[in-house]
């Protein structure tokens, strides 16, 4: 598909992200749908051996905002985990 786009529309790795988003919309609830959207890495303790991964705002379940709308939840999500980072 990339062959047929202009250069400036073209998109590295276009079948790579179009798995990656597939694999992502048929998730469970939209809290594990932006968790998958906002990660680098699906199995992130795979990366280091022996490593766990830390608790955030994306992989502890207890500091999930409980919002209505999916666009609010990921708006609070996004930031919150900016004000973490910081």
């Amino acid at each position: 598909m990339d062959a047929m786009l202009p250069a400036k529309l073209k998109v590295g790795a276009s079948g790579d992200k179009l798995h990656n988003l597939a694999s992502i919309l048929v998730a469970a609830n939209p809290d594990i749908i932006y968790a998958g959207l906002m990660s680098h890495w699906k199995q992130s303790e795979k990366v280091v051996i022996g490593s766990s991964e830390l608790n955030t705002v994306l992989s502890d379940r207890n500091l999930w905002a409980s919002l209505p709308d999916f666009t609010e939840y990921m708006i609070f999500s996004h930031q919150r985990s900016r004000k973490n980072e910081s």
